[in-house]
């Protein structure tokens, strides 16, 4: 058995140790040619793209001829290296086992989102001309005001039913029967006999039960009369294989001997119980093997799925353990204070709850620190000194400065405040000769980039990732494609001069009947725009002109609507990644800045949750059928054949922090996401080569929620937690 788990912080060369270790693999002589092959599991295309060009240019700068050679092999076919996401991974087993379990081949499926949008189309006009009866248009009714109250705009009907169809097809296939099976409970009665507490935690409402069945029935009927499954529909498949017909899973591994995870902190329980079947034929073999390689403290993707505690779980059962402790990114000063923040962040964070929990009087303030202490636990055991001091490999020394705002209630003098710090840092890296493209602002939240344009609008920055809905150009041309086009869409265009083109755009389209002839109508529009003075908006547009030409590639006979559609449920929320240009100060959110460096690095806005958070929207959480009420166990047993066999059910639930008798869930809960709010830091203060700034505001006098421990901008305003560490 060989199970490797590598702990890799930020900084510590992990894609050169994934590449090293694949080459060692390809590079075996004890074994034949056609055992060596090697698969790398990556989370994006571009990781993968980057691990295979990583991987042959190691090897064809090598001086060993042998390994020349290998990298020719691999290039040429002739030697198994496979880099792939998790995703195309899913798809690919899935091709493996659907003619073994007689459903659907893959030529068949509903892959393309596009293809969704149109089904989405279908089977909302389907649903609604159904609607018949005086009964049936009133729980529709009903269900449309509800939704009307929750977004505080008007809801199109068609529109809304293709909206609520396409968010139902992302949803797992057991978590529709559990809603189904919730709803048909809260319909006839049967959980009238829940406490308060459990009908508050459901918070379901009648017209949701009443109509969302409805919709639910009609994927059913879809995928029945079509022969034809939803992409989330493959991944519960071949879930459900690999749980109970693994051997079916672990054909796969004949192709590779060597399976490697990259960024296994963020792999989800689906994932993980589809890669064990592989796991466990590697493992078992002689020559096969398994590296699993992560960060459990740049875990910060659970609001979609991603559990690191499994990582840890293979770290402690592996037969090879590695923590790469060199930190080959920061100065010495940047990685000596990470060190002793989050080495000593744990101890803080007691100390200060146990202080108040002496001081306190109230009865609810000892339970509400007792669960915040069940959080430090999990910070204990993640930011243990070993798995999170590091050596700095760089000679440079480094710099890291931390701002402490007063802030008196006075929202204006916070706001000029916080500019006087922004341009005094940029003007000091200026001076260091540190460039705009090498000067990093990082934010939590995307309104935050946009505070930070209105705060510098003397520097040039540049937003790294922007959605093609943000082009006006763009805009305005699908208001007219879509016969919504404004006031402010037709001044637009008049300013351009682009009124005539664009109200002829929609005849034109209908006129054409080839897909090339389409397209080249949008081409022609995009050039009259360029030549009218819109030139910045040249990226956008080829961005969509690509994704046009395929899509129209694949439906030839789609016209405006569909068009129009598409743009709507799609292509607006197409990101363009922009390259870094010169002279200009990049802004993206953390999420966005995992795995990237810059010379410097400013965070802005230190100041979201450390150990607060409110429940405020139902999650699926998978709770024990024991812990359940009868009532709401009942609900369930239509569909007992099919739960899981760990005696857990998924369910969409929220709990008040006061909660009793679902207190652990609300414990678990914030663990969570104190674990996720300190990985956000930990990963924002590790991307800077040299120079690193935070800029905290004090809390207001009245803030009782934000001094001290219970959030960050607390922290850095507390002399008794982080006073070493502000200069």
């Amino acid at each position: 058995m060989s199970l490797r788990v590598v702990i890799a912080s930020a900084g510590s060369g992990k894609t050169q140790r994934l590449a090293e270790l694949a080459i060692h693999t390809l590079a075996d002589s004890s074994v034949k040619s056609s055992e060596q092959g090697v698969l790398a599991i990556t989370f994006t295309r571009n990781a993968a793209a980057e691990l295979r060009t990583r991987i042959l240019n190691l090897l064809s700068q090598s001086q060993d001829p042998i390994r020349r050679e290998l990298a020719r092999g691999i290039i040429l076919g002739q030697v198994s290296l496979y880099t792939q996401t998790i995703d195309s991974l899913v798809r690919e087993l899935y091709q493996q086992i659907a003619p073994l379990l007689g459903v659907s081949v893959y030529d068949d499926l509903i892959i393309e989102e596009e293809d969704q949008i149109e089904v989405a189309q279908v089977l909302g006009r389907h649903v609604l001309s159904q609607m018949r009866s005086p009964i049936q248009w009133r729980i529709l009714r009903g269900y449309l005001e509800q939704a009307v109250k929750k977004s505080a705009r008007r809801v199109i009907p068609e529109a809304f039913m293709r909206r609520e169809f396409l968010r139902l097809m992302q949803e797992e296939p057991l978590r529709l029967l559990v809603r189904k099976a919730l709803y048909e409970a809260l319909r006839t009665g049967k959980l009238s006999m829940l406490s308060m507490e459990w009908a508050k935690a459901l918070s379901i409402e009648k017209p949701e039960a009443l109509f969302v069945p409805h919709l639910i029935g009609a994927m059913e009927v879809y995928r029945q009369k079509n022969g034809r499954l939803f992409l989330s529909d493959v991944t519960a498949l071949v879930q459900l294989t690999a749980r109970h017909l693994g051997p079916l899973i672990s054909e796969h591994t004949s192709f590779y001997r060597h399976l490697l995870v990259d960024e296994a902190q963020d792999t989800s329980p689906q994932q993980w119980e589809i890669l064990r079947p592989l796991i466990e034929e590697l493992t078992s073999r002689e020559n096969g093997e398994v590296t699993l390689i992560g960060d459990p403290k740049q875990s910060i993707y659970a609001w979609r799925g991603a559990d690191f505690r499994q990582l840890m779980k293979f770290y402690h059962r592996a037969s090879h353990v590695e923590v790469l402790s060199h930190n080959f990114r920061s100065g010495r000063s940047i990685v000596e204070w990470n060190n002793s923040l989050y080495t000593n962040l744990p101890e803080k964070l007691s100390s200060y709850l146990a202080k108040r929990k002496s001081k306190s009087k109230s009865e609810s303030e000892p339970q509400a620190n007792d669960v915040k202490a069940h959080a430090i636990e999990a910070l204990e055991e993640l930011y243990k000194s070993e798995s999170v001091s590091q050596k700095p490999a760089q000679d440079t020394i480094g710099q890291v400065r931390v701002y402490r705002l007063d802030y008196n209630g006075d929202k204006i003098a916070l706001r000029e405040s916080r500019r006087r710090v922004l341009i005094d840092i940029l003007e000091e890296l200026r001076g260091k000769g540190v460039s705009p493209e090498e000067t990093a602002l990082l934010v939590r939240r995307n309104d935050q980039i946009r505070e930070l344009i209105e705060l510098l609008p003397e520097y040039p920055l540049q937003v790294q990732q922007v959605s093609l809905g943000s082009c006006p150009s763009l805009q305005v041309t699908f208001h007219y494609i879509l016969g919504e086009a404004d006031a402010v869409a037709s001044t637009y265009a008049v300013t351009y001069q682009m009124l005539p083109v664009l109200q002829e755009l929609g005849a034109r389209l209908e006129s054409e009947v080839s897909p090339l002839a389409k397209w080249q109508v949008f081409y022609e529009v995009y050039t009259n725009w360029m030549t009218h003075g819109v030139e910045h908006h040249m990226p956008f547009w080829k961005l969509l002109l690509s994704h046009l030409h395929a899509f129209l590639h694949a439906h030839p006979f789609y016209g405006r609507a569909e068009i129009g559609r598409w743009w709507e449920e799609k292509a607006r929320y197409y990101a363009l990644e922009l390259p870094p240009m010169q002279g200009v100060y990049p802004i993206l959110t953390i999420h966005r800045a995992k795995g990237l460096a810059w010379e410097a690095v400013i965070l802005p806005f230190v100041e979201w949750e450390l150990l607060s958070k409110r429940w405020t929207h139902a999650q699926w959480r998978s709770l024990q059928r024991a812990d359940l009420p009868a009532a709401l166990a009942e609900a369930f047993s239509s569909i007992e054949p099919i739960l899981s066999s760990d005696s857990s059910i998924p369910l969409p639930i929220k709990v008040s922090s006061k909660s009793s008798e679902m207190m652990h869930l609300y414990r678990d809960y914030l663990r969570e996401y104190v674990v996720e709010s300190v990985n956000l830091h930990y990963v924002a203060t590790t991307r800077a080569r040299a120079c690193l700034y935070l800029i905290a505001a004090a809390p207001s006098k009245g803030a009782h929620a934000q001094k001290g421990v219970y959030t960050w901008q607390g922290f850095w305003n507390s002399p008794e937690l982080s006073e070493e560490l502000w200069s």
